[in-house]
C-alpha cells in the first residue's frame, strides 16, 4: 500500500512524495522529489523550462518510462523470482531500499512547429541520505553485494530527445551514473569499489486522447563496468561487468483495462563472491525470460493485476541438475493489488 502526495505547493514549487508500507509495521520514504520550475517563453513555438530538484532515487525525476524507477514490470511481490535477478547499481538504488539524497537541475527545451520537438537534460549528484552514519541496509539492492555506503558524490547525467507527430511520439535517450562504494555497509573506510552505469533507451507511443486509450513500447539497455579495489571481499577478480536489457509494451483501453508484456535479459561476468553460489556454482548472473500481465483499474487509485513470468535461464541455470532446479522452477504467477491514497 502506498501513500502519495503530488501537486503544486506554490506557483513554482511542487512535490511528488511517496510513502510505502514496508510490511514490517511501518512506512518508508519511497521514490520522492521536491522541485522548483520556471517556464521561459522564448518566442513562437519555443519554450524553455528550467528547474532544480532534490530527490532520493536516481532516475525518479525523469519524464519517461524507460528508466529504472519507472519501467515495467512496475511492481512485484517480495517473494517473486524477479526480485532475485542481479541488477546494476542504478537499478537497485531505489528510495527505501538504498537511502540516497540527491540534488540537481533539469531543463526541457520545447521547439519547432507546433512545439513538436523536446530536448530534456538532467544532472544530479547523489550521496548517502544518512549523513555520516553507516549504511543501514545491506544484503542485495543490486544482487548479493553488500551495499556499502557511498564514497563522496556520485554524478548522474541524463539526455533525451522526443519528437511528436499527430497521435504518435518517439523518444531516444541516454543516461549514466558513476558510483564509488565502500566494500562493507558497516564501515566508512576500507576497500572502495566502482560501479559505472551507461544506458541507451527508447520509447514509441500512440495516444488516443478522445478514447483514453494508448499503446506504448519501451526498450532500455544498461551496461555496468565494475572495478573492485585492493582488499575487497566482494570479488576475487579486479574487474567485471553486468548488462541489463528490458523490452516491454502495453495497451490500455479507456484507462481501465490493460495488457502488457516484455522480455528481460541480464548477463555479465560470473562472480561467486558478488552474486553467490546458491543457484550456479560459478556465480553466473545470466538470466532471461518473458512476462505477460493483465490489469484492471476500477478507479483511478486502485489497480488489480495478474502476471505470469517465464524464465529460460535463471542465474546461470537452464536445465535441472542433481543439485539445482532448472530455470522453469522459478516461473511465477502473481496476483497484485495496488491501492494509493
Amino acid at each position: 500500500m502506498s501513500l502519495f502526495y503530488a501537486g503544486e505547493i506554490t506557483p513554482h514549487i511542487g512535490a511528488f512524495l511517496h510513502l510505502t508500507y514496508s510490511g514490517r509495521g511501518g512506512f518508508g520514504m519511497d521514490d520522492s522529489d521536491i522541485r522548483w520550475a520556471h517556464p521561459w517563453n522564448l518566442g513562437p513555438d519555443q519554450l524553455l523550462i528550467t528547474g532544480v530538484e532534490v530527490n532520493n532515487t536516481p532516475t525518479e525525476p525523469d519524464i519517461y518510462n524507460t528508466v529504472p524507477d519507472w519501467y515495467a514490470p512496475f511492481s512485484s511481490s517480495k517473494y517473486s523470482a524477479i526480485r532475485q535477478i542481479p541488477t546494476t547499481f542504478i537499478e537497485g538504488a531505489h528510495g527505501a531500499g538504498y537511502p540516497l539524497a540527491g540534488i540537481g537541475t533539469y531543463e526541457a527545451y520545447i521547439f519547432g512547429q507546433d512545439k513538436a520537438n523536446w530536448l530534456y537534460f538532467e544532472a544530479d549528484g547523489y550521496t548517502n541520505a544518512d549523513g555520516i552514519g553507516v549504511q543501514p541496509n545491506s544484503g542485495g539492492a543490486f544482487g548479493y553485494a553488500n551495499d556499502g555506503r557511498m564514497q563522496g558524490v556520485a554524478p548522474y547525467v541524463r539526455l533525451a530527445y522526443q519528437r511528436d507527430w499527430g497521435n504518435w511520439n518517439w523518444e531516444v535517450g541516454t543516461y549514466g551514473m558513476w558510483s564509488r562504494l565502500y566494500d562493507s555497509p558497516n564501515t566508512k573506510g576500507g576497500p572502495v569499489d566502482s560501479f559505472d552505469d551507461y544506458d541507451l533507451d527508447s520509447q514509441l507511443q500512440w495516444l488516443d486522447t478522445a478514447d483514453n486509450s494508448n499503446v506504448t513500447l519501451h526498450a532500455d539497455w544498461i551496461h555496468e563496468d565494475q572495478t573492485f579495489g585492493p582488499g575487497t571481499t566482494l570479488s576475487s577478480s579486479t574487474t567485471g561487468n553486468l548488462n541489463s536489457l528490458n523490452i516491454n509494451g502495453s495497451y490500455w483501453y479507456h484507462d481501465h483495462y490493460g495488457v502488457s508484456g516484455g522480455y528481460l535479459d541480464t548477463w555479465g561476468s560470473a562472480n561467486p563472491d558478488l552474486w553467490g553460489t546458491s543457484y550456479s556454482d560459478n556465480g553466473s548472473p545470466d538470466t532471461n525470460g518473458e512476462w505477460i500481465e493483465a490489469s484492471y483499474l476500477p478507479w483511478w487509485n486502485t489497480r488489480f493485476s495478474l502476471r505470469y513470468t517465464m524464465f529460460n535461464q535463471f542465474r546461470g541455470l537452464t536445465n535441472s541438475t542433481a543439485t539445482s532446479f532448472g530455470a522453469s522452477a522459478y516461473n511465477t504467477l502473481e496476483l497484485l493489488t495496488w491501492i494509493s491514497f
